[in-house]
């Protein structure tokens, strides 16, 4: 048995005890956790550890947490879900302090996940810290342990005090780190789906160095996106160093178009730095050549309508998964929607599954594979399907 259990009570253990209630399972075997920054992180973890007698947790923060019939982007919002001793799904944790140094702290989380791998493992999930990661080299530094046939899949933590993220592991929070999940099962299913626009011509990066954009167009870069910036959305800038309102597009390879992708690929405008007038990207940059772009919300509503669909044709096989796990930019809640609008797709997708398990968080950066090569996407949808 496994079951999922929200909360939005304030003080932290009547908030974890409200969600472990809802779950029903006694002992669980191990939680995966996803919570606001509003709770203070180490006793969030120590009241689950403490009502679940010291059981294995895994997780990290978001902007909001999601569960069913629960979407929430306060401070105070948990959602998790405990798996009973008797569920067939199995779940191994192990993390790391730090990602900084991409290649050096892929390799050492590569190695350490390596160990928990079987022939029945079918996933690893992953969790980073929401700034700080340079994930393609990460990614790449993990394959030297871990097949290509084993996805990573998860999202780069976040919160509503934007840089602070955590991710959890027992009875730890890293600010900087990592954590993996190798989770075994009878097989997995994910969908992708996105909703940006590009805004204005082509634009070209003319001073850049691994994953810090300098100059755009001959100007600093942090000069070139204020163009684009309301005075509401420059004061957030100003205030948190980190930007939603608008994107940056880079081209999408040829494979990628022939998967269904988009032409562009969305990259988060990371943290900036006003000292030089340049941006810290997610990843390395892998074009000179980009847009501008914007989210555009009847994209993501068609594209929503379209996952559902698709989702509703697997329901009418028979084919439930046990548990669905949901990775949502952070700038596709409502940042960008209205309460009511974001419910309303919400509902459109956990409608197609009406009794299965539902537990995901509003993320800086999604993780999922596409033909067996590791992407980062940004204002993506990434939901996992677990069989």
């Amino acid at each position: 048995m496994l079951a999922n259990g929200t909360s939005r009570r304030r003080y932290v253990s009547e908030a974890v005890e409200e969600a472990l209630q809802q779950t029903r399972i006694e002992k669980p075997k191990f939680i995966l956790v996803f919570s606001s920054i509003g709770y203070e992180q180490k006793d969030l973890l120590f009241q689950i550890r403490k009502q679940t007698q010291h059981c294995p947790l895994a997780g990290c923060s978001g902007h909001g947490a999601i569960g069913r019939n629960f979407a929430d982007e306060s401070p105070f919002a948990l959602s998790l879900v405990a798996f009973g001793s008797d569920c067939p799904i199995e779940l191994s944790a192990v993390s790391i302090k730090d990602v900084k140094d991409p290649e050096t702290s892929g390799t050492i989380l590569g190695e350490k996940i390596s160990a928990c791998l079987t022939s029945e493992t079918k996933v690893v999930l992953l969790m980073t810290h929401g700034f700080n990661i340079n994930f393609f080299p990460f990614a790449k530094a993990i394959r030297t342990n871990v097949p290509n046939s084993i996805p990573l899949i998860g999202g780069a933590a976040s919160s509503i005090d934007m840089p602070n993220t955590c991710v959890y592991h027992n009875d730890n929070v890293y600010s900087m780190g990592a954590v993996a999940i190798a989770l075994e099962c009878k097989t997995i299913e994910w969908h992708i789906s996105h909703g940006c626009e590009p805004l204005g011509v082509q634009k070209t990066i003319t001073k850049a160095a691994n994953n810090f954009i300098y100059e755009i167009d001959g100007k600093p870069t942090v000069e070139v996106l204020k163009e684009y910036l309301s005075p509401e959305s420059l004061d957030r800038w100003k205030r948190d160093r980190t930007l939603i309102s608008i994107a940056l597009g880079f081209p999408s390879t040829q494979e990628l178009r022939q998967s269904g992708y988009p032409e562009l690929i969305s990259r988060n405008i990371g943290i900036r730095h006003e000292e030089n007038g340049s941006i810290r990207m997610q990843t390395e940059i892998s074009s000179q050549i980009l847009w501008i772009m914007r989210r555009d919300p009847l994209k993501i509503a068609e594209r929503i309508e379209y996952l559902a669909f698709q989702l509703k044709k697997e329901e009418k096989t028979g084919k439930l998964p046990r548990l669905i796990l949901q990775f949502d930019c952070a700038g596709r809640g409502r940042l960008l929607f209205r309460e009511e609008q974001k419910l309303k797709f919400q509902n459109i997708l956990q409608d197609c599954f009406t009794n299965v398990p539902w537990v995901g968080v509003y993320t800086h950066g999604e993780f999922a594979p596409i033909n067996h090569k590791d992407y980062l996407h940004n204002y993506t949808l990434v939901l996992l399907k677990i069989y």
